[in-house]
């Protein structure tokens, strides 16, 4: 079928896009505001629209227009989103599944409002990539940390780490050489 514009995006000053399994988020820029904006669409079965479970919409939907400052950047798993505000605020944000801790926190349960990832290691993220179950945030000092399901070692090197794991793990990039 041919490409269709998204219902109640009309208007607005888009930054990023981010697309998870069953659902897709876009921020708007937020100049004047000091407050950046997400909206999200699709499949919500796993708060992934920052609705409650089982939300499903074809038509975009204010997910939140919390965000500190504006959006740095906006990145989705499976079923969880990702969100790092830039300026003099910095921090991530996150909501949808966390059955793996990819959230950065223990409660399996799924979150539907945007929640600060734990506070103790709130990073200034130049970017961020969130995998099915797992996220990291690449620090604007060149760090690399990891968070989440390690069931296949994605959270990198580091010796012996639980299966999920919510606490940050620093991952050391091996070249070749």
């Amino acid at each position: 079928s041919p490409p269709t514009p998204i219902a109640g995006l009309a208007g607005l000053d888009l930054m990023h896009v981010a697309v998870a399994e069953d659902a897709a988020c876009v921020s708007e820029r937020g100049a004047g505001t000091g407050r950046g904006r997400v909206y999200c669409w699709g499949l919500g079965s796993e708060g992934q629209l920052a609705r409650p479970v089982d939300v499903t919409s074809r038509e975009a939907l204010l997910a939140t227009s919390n965000v500190p400052n504006t959006t740095a950047a906006l990145v989705a798993g499976r079923a969880h989103v990702l969100v790092a505000s830039g300026g003099a605020t910095f921090g991530i944000y996150g909501w949808g599944a966390n059955e793996a801790g990819q959230l950065g926190f223990d409660d399996p349960t799924p979150e539907v409002t945007m929640v600060q990832l734990n506070g103790e290691w709130s990073f200034n993220a130049r970017a961020l990539a969130a995998g099915d179950a797992f996220s990291c945030a690449l620090e604007h000092t060149g760090r690399l940390t990891c968070w989440g399901s390690n069931a296949h070692g994605q959270l990198g090197p580091g010796g012996a780490r639980a299966l999920n794991d919510h606490s940050p793990l620093s991952c050391t990039l091996v070249t070749s050489g």
